[in-house]
């Protein structure tokens, strides 16, 4: 993933002292609908994320960290609880999502064992 996966997240949720698996629930699955808009992140090391999905299917992942920043666009799809993004350098990132509650909803990278990225609606 793009500024680093998921996994090196500090402060975020992770519900065993196992790795987290992509088939483990976050919670309610997210719909495409739900998650339109511009949401942050960020994390206890500095990073931070933003994400912009938009109602044509076109996606923007920023990733700062110490006054450095870098962005990807592409398509996007959100399938059964599961974010899929196309960035036009090629490639897939794929995402477990929440239902977002309260403005905030839960991103775990797939296939990274990772903790959980917390979004709040920007």
């Amino acid at each position: 993933m793009l500024g680093g996966d998921a996994s090196s997240a500090s402060g975020t949720e992770q519900s065993s002292d196992s790795p987290a698996d992509s088939s483990e629930s976050l919670g309610p699955k997210a719909s495409e609908s739900e998650l339109l808009g511009t949401w942050v992140a960020n994390r206890d090391d500095g990073s931070s994320f933003e994400l912009s999905l938009s109602k044509s299917g076109e996606f923007t992942w920023a990733y700062g960290k110490g006054g450095e920043q870098q962005k990807i666009a592409g398509v996007f799809v959100v399938d059964d609880g599961v974010l899929a993004m196309e960035p036009d350098s090629g490639g897939v990132m794929l995402a477990d999502v929440t239902k977002p509650e309260n403005d905030q909803f839960k991103f775990r990278q797939n296939g990274t064992g990772g903790d959980t990225l917390v979004f709040a609606k920007k």
